[in-house]
């Protein structure tokens, strides 16, 4: 499985997006709110060349999640699914390094009043060390994260989150 490479970092440009456990949970469950949205949005994304990465934490997250939601059936397809295109290349997999954890914690600390996931703590992290600023989630947590210096997440798509 690929992960990243500083080099590599060096060349995605903007375009790189994290896929959150949301965007996954909506693109798998046809009755989900967000689900017409996200396949529209996922073909968008594939249409500009987006670099769509994930954490191996969103993929242990998104198998939990949908195999507690939808069974395994679905759970062990879409994940299965998920981890061919990481196999492929088309999607890239950035692993939770020992520091993305320590972060992660310093992030729970500091939100105190939210209740973020420490999957959500450690996607900010990663996402703070490899600066990428786009996620693909419906998710309000990342509406409300700021990286270091108050800059926030682009949450992508922009959809309001008010009444899910």
């Amino acid at each position: 499985m690929r992960s990243m490479t500083s080099g590599f970092m060096s060349r995605i440009g903007k375009n790189a997006t994290v896929v959150d456990t949301s965007a996954h949970y909506a693109l798998a469950d046809s009755k989900d709110a967000f689900h017409s949205i996200a396949v529209e949005f996922a073909k968008q994304l594939r249409h500009q060349g987006a670099i769509l990465i994930v954490t191996n934490f969103i993929i242990a997250e998104v198998y939990g999640l949908l195999l507690l939601r939808l069974g395994r059936y679905v759970a062990f397809n879409y994940t299965s699914a998920l981890l061919d295109g990481v196999s492929k290349g088309a999607i890239w997999l950035e692993r939770v390094t020992e520091a993305d954890e320590r972060r992660a914690w310093e992030i729970l600390r500091s939100y105190a009043d939210q209740n973020f996931s420490y999957v959500d703590a450690t996607t900010f992290a990663v996402m703070e060390r490899l600066n990428l600023t786009r996620a693909f989630a419906f998710d309000r947590h990342f509406d409300v994260f700021r990286f270091k210096g108050q800059r926030p997440i682009i949450r992508l798509p922009e959809v309001s989150l008010r009444f899910v």
